[in-house]
Order: structure tokens, then sequence, then C-alpha cells
């Protein structure tokens, strides 16, 4: 009458939904870390120290790689070409 689940399967289960959580999260932070990168050195190069003097440009940079990486090897959603 009750279905039991082993400590297995949840422990499982809490990494599948752990990972589906991470990839989704890191694909937020890419989108955001590369468009405010972008911003950045754009002001950045326009007058130089409006940016670099309070923030280093660097961190967005590497936050980018990895959020971008974490995607790209992680993500298991099947995208259909004629989209």
């Amino acid at each position: 009458m009750f279905k039991t689940v082993s400590k297995e399967r949840k422990i499982n289960n809490f990494f599948m939904y752990f990972g589906e959580y991470l990839v989704s999260i890191s694909q937020i932070a890419f989108r955001v870390s590369v468009i405010t990168f972008v911003v950045f050195v754009l002001l950045e190069y326009f007058k130089t120290g409006l940016i670099s003097n309070y923030f280093d440009i660097n961190c967005l940079l590497i936050l980018s790689i990895i959020s971008g990486l974490i995607v790209v090897l992680f993500n298991n959603k099947k995208y259909d070409s004629r989209s």
C-alpha cells in the first residue's frame, strides 16, 4: 500500500535536481556576467578608471567562463534544430 523509496534513490534524485538547479543558475549567471562585462569594458574604454578604480573586471570574466563551462558541459536538454 505504501511506496517506500530507498536511500540510494533519494540521494540520486537529490543530485539530479541539484544538477538541474546548478545548470539553470549558471545559465542566468552566464548571461548577466557577459552582458555586464561587455558594458563595463565599453565604459572603461571611453573613460579610463571609471570601473577599474573600484572593481576588477577580470572577476566578471572568470565568472562568465566558469558558468559558461558548467552550462556547456552539464546541460542535458535536447533542442530542436527547426526552432
